[in-house]
């Protein structure tokens, strides 16, 4: 194999793998809060006058349409991985653990965890309008 063709196999797996979690979930998160925020509080509504259910969906919007992708995987890391340390910090599998089925892809699904929260933040936003 020569340069180029290791270059076009780096990353084809990894995205696919990363695909219905940094996709498929903003799609039902999205609605969900969409439909929170279309009852206006009907269903939430603790004060008379306000809707906290709406005022929780445009906070969100806006927060999660601001904030750039890279710095949210770079807080989550930091939150996730080096403080509470549930997450692994990078790579697709522990390397040197040489886990085999149901461990492995326990293994693989921790390292895609964060990548695909990531960069679902966007998409919630964008799907609950």
């Amino acid at each position: 194999m020569n340069l180029d063709e290791i270059r076009g196999l780096n990353g084809k797996n990894v995205t696919l793998r990363l695909l219905p979690g940094a996709m498929g979930a903003p799609v039902v998160t999205g609605r969900v809060l969409g439909m929170i925020e279309a009852a206006d509080g009907l269903v939430l509504t603790v004060e008379p006058n306000g809707a906290p259910g709406k005022r929780l969906t445009v906070h969100h919007q806006h927060i999660a349409s601001a904030t750039p992708t890279f710095w949210l995987g770079l807080m989550l890391i930091v939150l996730f991985s080096i403080n509470l340390g549930w997450l692994p910090t990078s790579g697709y599998e522990t390397i040197g653990a040489f886990y085999e089925g149901a461990q492995r892809y326990r293994d693989i699904a921790l390292h895609l965890i964060m990548p695909a929260v990531s960069l679902s933040l966007f998409y919630v936003a964008l799907y609950a309008r």
